[in-house]
Formats: C-alpha cells, sequence, structure tokens
C-alpha cells in the first residue's frame, strides 16, 4: 500500500478541528466555521496538487481521510445542533454509501490510522439497519478494528 506522509495525515486530520469549540454566540460559530472552511479549502487543495502529480493511489487515501473525518464529527453534531429528521436519514445515507465503498476497496483502507479507526466507530453509531451493522462489523473485524473502546476498568 502507497502510504501518505505523516503530516499529510496530520494535516487532514487535524484541520478540521482548529478552534471548533462549542460556543452559543453567533460570532463564535462564524469564526469556527471559517477556520473549517479555511482547513478544508486547504486540504482540497493538497488533494487536488496530489491528483494532479498523478499519484491516484495517494488521492484515494487522502479522500478516505477526509471522509472518515466526515463521519466522525455527525455523531457529535447530531448531540448538540437542532438536526432534523431529515438531515439525520442524509447522514445516515451517506454512512451507508461509504460503508459500500469500503468494503469493495477494504484491500486500501490502512486499519493503522486513527483516522480510519475514528471513522469506522462513527459510521457504526450512524448506521441503524442491522444488515448494515454487521456488515460493518465484518469489515471491522476482518481489518482488526475495534469499534468499540473498551473501558479503562477492564
Amino acid at each position: 500500500m502507497n502510504r501518505i506522509p505523516i503530516f499529510v495525515a496530520v494535516l487532514v486530520t487535524v484541520l478540521p478541528f482548529l478552534g471548533c469549540r462549542p460556543q452559543d454566540d453567533d460570532s463564535a460559530a462564524s469564526h469556527a466555521a471559517y477556520i473549517i472552511e479555511t482547513g478544508q479549502a486547504k486540504s482540497d487543495l493538497l488533494i487536488l496538487q496530489t491528483l494532479e502529480s498523478g499519484d491516484v493511489d495517494k488521492t484515494k487515501q487522502m479522500l478516505r481521510l477526509v471522509l472518515y473525518i466526515s463521519a466522525s464529527v455527525l455523531p457529535y453534531y447530531e448531540k448538540v445542533a437542532p438536526v432534523t429528521n431529515r438531515e439525520k436519514q442524509e447522514a445516515r445515507e451517506f454512512a451507508k454509501q461509504f460503508l459500500s465503498y469500503l468494503v469493495t476497496h477494504k484491500d486500501q483502507i490502512d486499519p493503522s490510522l486513527t483516522a480510519t479507526i475514528t471513522g469506522f466507530r462513527s459510521i457504526h453509531q450512524l448506521l441503524d439497519g442491522e444488515p448494515e451493522q454487521e456488515k460493518l462489523r465484518s469489515l471491522a473485524k476482518e481489518l482488526g478494528i475495534e469499534l468499540t473502546l473498551k473501558s479503562s476498568m477492564e
């Protein structure tokens, strides 16, 4: 597997979260959105440059990281934001489609990356149907990814 440089993984993983602390006033929310959009723009540009270099495998890996991050924040926002049932359903549809993609491309998944593990756990939280849950559990088991956090008391 063609691994991406660690700084790229950190950049794509960390940039969207910089400065994102839930706050009540609109200016703080706007500031957080600005930071997220700036980070997203930087990661999108990096992905575009990687694609232009001709390294399709590295580009796919970077885009999977972005999708893992997107999947990771959705369960949090469902808890703290006034998300509608339709919006929740759209998130679940995304999770199902991403899971189908991951099953088809399982040979390209790097289960050692924190973003991968977190993404799998978040997809697990988003999925609501047993067939999809079972498909995810099976893929996670095959890749050696633990879907639930172990208690520190164990």
